[in-house]
């Protein structure tokens, strides 16, 4: 899994951001994310295989968590995979551009693997198996988190963004339950997700984090008009994709989670 994702992030996430695209803005070739997929595929079919010779049995604590963990691993990857095209899921941010349905199935993957984490959390914290303390539990909690309010903030009339907008809700209770035992990711994380309130947001030290994310995604929004105007930018078909680093999302998440 660890070689599948150094393959990802080679792929998919530019280390150098390419020359003349200051916005963020970038292509990518399909295959790539084809062969990626082809690869993830095979290793999860693998993961469901029990080990030759070994009889364990279902209540095993430990094969339980391990299995969870994986599938947390697994779902981590895709969002790697998928989240430099996340931006064609957003319908508001979108309005009136030219629709890439391989684009735009990338993106939706992306918040289908983060409602993964979703449950995965859950799941684990039900068993008493969430470890909080556990840095890649916590960030790929994080990083859930924005994703998943990104599209429910940006898809108000989407038939599922009720759905998504539970998963935020079910999120912020686990962060919750694990922000009183001073684990400090879990209380940024906590911060930001009880700042979004419905309606215009006041004013205030409690509302710092909603009023950051939302100015980057503003700015955001200006950046992909920008793109679309831009031939060299907004260029892509059946082979290469327009993705998108998300430079204002990601120095808000580096800044806040």
């Amino acid at each position: 899994m660890v070689d599948i994702l150094a393959v990802t992030v080679e792929s998919n996430h530019p280390v150098t951001r390419p020359i003349g695209q200051k916005n963020g803005f970038y292509r990518v070739e399909y295959r790539k994310i084809a062969a990626t997929e082809d690869q993830l595929e095979k290793w999860f079919d693998e993961l469901l295989k029990p080990p030759p010779g070994e009889q364990t049995g279902e209540d095993d604590i430990k094969v339980i968590r391990s299995q969870l963990m994986l599938r947390m691993y697994y779902a981590h990857v895709q969002m790697v995979l998928y989240r430099p095209f996340l931006h064609h899921a957003l319908k508001d941010v979108r309005q009136g551009s030219r629709v890439s349905l391989k684009a735009y199935a990338c993106g939706s993957a992306c918040i289908k693997a983060s409602m993964q984490v979703v449950w995965l959390a859950e799941t684990m914290e039900a068993c008493n198996l969430f470890n909080a303390s556990n840095w890649f539990s916590t960030l790929v909690v994080a990083f859930t988190a924005a994703c998943l309010v990104l599209f429910v903030t940006s898809n108000s009339d989407d038939p599922t963004v009720d759905d998504t907008a539970d998963a935020v809700r079910r999120i912020r209770n686990l962060c919750s339950s694990h922000a009183r035992k001073n684990t400090s990711m879990m209380r940024r994380c906590l911060s930001f997700l009880e700042s979004l309130t419905p309606g215009e947001p006041q004013r205030g030290p409690a509302m710092e984090p909603w009023t950051s994310f939302t100015e980057n995604i503003d700015t955001f929004n200006e950046a992909f008009k920008a793109a679309e105007e831009s031939p060299a930018l907004s260029l892509q078909g059946e082979d290469m994709l327009q993705a998108h680093n998300l430079p204002q999302l990601r120095a808000f998440l580096n800044c806040r989670m």
